[in-house]
């Protein structure tokens, strides 16, 4: 995966259990998690080293449970390939609000355990002008 330009190691976890997804880019003071809580219909993202970690809607849905063998076969699949991401001009990008949220009770435990005592921006969608 690219992250500004450089190469990244990313992983991908499904707990099909408890309906998340866990994305991890990068390592270190690079590194970016991505909770995607299909159960609330909330992603969590946060940047290693920031101060701030943000919340965005997303579609309620189900996971599908992936048996081991399925599960080696992606794996090994998208060992080492680079997959290009494309920038498309009127594309959506997210953007902070200015105050973070002050209920956090909505939140699944692990968008909580993402977030640790970081203040949670939700992100709302906009387009470049």
């Amino acid at each position: 995966m690219s992250i500004n330009g450089k190469l990244q190691d990313g992983s991908m976890e499904i707990d099909a259990g408890n309906n998340l997804e866990t994305f991890k880019m990068g390592s270190g003071a690079e590194e970016a998690i991505e909770v995607n809580d299909f159960q609330n219909g909330i992603t969590g993202i946060r940047f290693a080293g920031g101060e701030k970690c943000y919340i965005k809607a997303q579609v309620k849905a189900r996971i599908p449970e992936v048996g081991a063998v399925t599960k080696q076969s992606i794996s090994s699949k998208l060992e080492g390939k680079i997959m290009p991401v494309k920038y498309e001009e009127n594309s959506l990008i997210w953007v902070a609000v200015d105050q973070p949220v002050k209920d956090n009770s909505f939140l699944s435990s692990k968008v909580l355990e993402l977030c640790g005592d970081l203040p949670i921006f939700w992100l709302k969608p906009t387009y470049p002008k």
